[in-house]
């Protein structure tokens, strides 16, 4: 998300080395930042605002004075990305009941896996939500939309060989006063045509919907901020749902929905599997400039990872290796665990590494695939051990072992050995860890050498 524009903003910070930033220095980094948000596709007329508003910022000195340039630069930057970002109205209004939510966009944007993760976040927030699907033109759109219903463990409603929009979203509206959410999938197109529009019309003053949701592919650039004025003037739009934004995509068409549409985006949405918590997200205006600034975004990443870890196992296994006084490969096999679900939630190793300050740049360095191999292999070493040898892997010092360990594993007696080493270095940093001095003194030896953002 915003990788391009995130380096080129990034590149400036070293650039920036004086207490304050002449008019001819401010000059040469709007220009950088232009370049910058123009290759993101960020519209011409919101991108002239943004860098006047800056300049006059900056120049102003509009600042607390105790702030060296490239601190003041990256608090004005902030400032005025979320003031791009940011709307008055922000989440879902679910005070009706039930709530009705119209979802609409166009073929290709995500809009039905976008469906289920919504339907998804709304029973997390306990609420029982019926979803129903007026697309009876894509061929088995109803019957996707049935299947990830029941994935994400929510109902679905409607007769899958009914052709009549309208009697499939009567016998849907009958059914929604069981519920506390009905969420209702409009028929998509490749292209806007005035019969889909008529459709969408006809459909939307029928619902009656609380909310009516616009589906934005971030990967179709400034086309689609027309587009969603387009579905905008037909029925009105109370917020966004931006989807792609994992994709190698400049994703620059946000930042014009506020400006040129007065548009709220209301959730972000990324991946393909409808079960996992990162791939759908409330909207944040102020983690998401964060994160363009390369100040990554923790809070997001810990809600996240809250949402994929059985706390209860978690809290009882801090507790253990706390209580111990030495790590096994018992409680090694339980934290790959939970190291994997935690992966899993903040949408990989690559997705974690983005939200935590001054690593987003690293993340295009590492191999999602590479780790998680190293982690299956350490899971099929400790599988392949006896319970005893979990226990104590003292044991392990025979060469017998070894050999029957390496071979249960399918793996060798070389990685079974570099195991044995993670073992004995993370036994090493839980008495560091125990150890309040050493961990004190450790801490005070980081100071200042951490990356921008830390």
């Amino acid at each position: 998300m915003f990788n391009l524009l995130s380096q080129k903003i990034a590149s400036l910070y070293e650039r920036i080395t004086t207490k304050r930033l002449s008019a001819s220095q401010i000059d040469t980094l709007l220009v950088d930042i232009e370049d910058g948000l123009l290759q993101a596709d960020v519209p011409f007329e919101v991108v002239q605002d943004f860098l006047s508003n800056i300049r006059a910022d900056v120049i102003g000195e509009a600042y607390p004075k105790h702030l060296n340039a490239q601190q003041a630069f990256v608090k004005i930057l902030n400032h005025r990305l979320i003031e791009l970002l940011k709307h008055d109205e922000q989440g879902l209004t679910l005070k009706h009941h039930p709530t009705k939510i119209l979802v609409a966009g166009l073929q290709g944007s995500g809009k039905t896996t976008t469906i289920a993760k919504l339907a998804l976040h709304c029973a997390k927030q306990k609420k029982s939500v019926l979803v129903v699907s007026l697309d009876v033109y894509r061929p088995a759109a109803r019957e996707q939309l049935a299947i990830l219903a029941k994935k994400v463990g929510v109902e679905y409603c409607g007769d899958l060989t009914q052709q009549d929009v309208l009697v499939i979203l009567d016998e849907a509206l009958k059914r929604s006063k069981f519920y506390d959410i009905l969420i209702i999938d409009t028929a998509g197109r490749t292209q806007i045509d005035a019969e889909m529009m008529t459709e969408l019309k006809t459909v939307a003053q029928h619902a009656q919907p609380h909310e009516t949701l616009y589906v934005l592919d971030s990967m179709a650039g400034q086309e689609s901020l027309n587009v969603a004025k387009k579905f905008n003037e037909t029925v009105t739009i109370s917020g966004v749902i931006v989807t792609k934004l994992d994709s190698d995509t400049r994703a620059g068409a946000i930042l014009g929905l506020k400006t040129l549409l007065n548009l709220p985006i209301k959730f972000i949405s990324m991946g393909e599997q409808v079960d996992i918590p990162a791939n759908f997200t409330v909207f944040y205006p102020e983690r998401i400039a964060q994160r363009i600034l390369g100040m990554g975004d923790i809070l997001s990443l810990i809600d996240q990872i809250e949402q994929s870890i059985d706390k209860a196992k978690a809290q009882k296994m801090q507790e253990s290796m706390m209580q111990k006084d030495a790590f096994n490969f018992e409680d090694m096999r339980l934290q790959l665990e939970q190291v994997s679900q935690m992966l899993s939630g903040a949408g990989g190793l690559k997705g974690m590494m983005q939200q935590i300050p001054g690593m987003g740049s690293l993340a295009g360095h590492v191999s999602e695939n590479d780790a998680n191999k190293a982690m299956k292999k350490s899971i099929a070493l400790i599988d392949s051990m006896t319970p005893k040898e979990r226990k104590y892997p003292y044991l392990l010092q025979e060469g017998a072992r070894k050999a029957r360990i390496s071979r249960g594993s399918g793996l060798t007696i070389a990685d079974l050995n570099h195991l044995i080493k993670q073992l004995k270095q993370t036994s090493e940093m839980l008495k560091l860890v125990k150890n309040k001095g050493k961990m004190a003194n450790m801490m005070n030896m980081l100071k200042g050498k951490m990356p921008f953002g830390f």
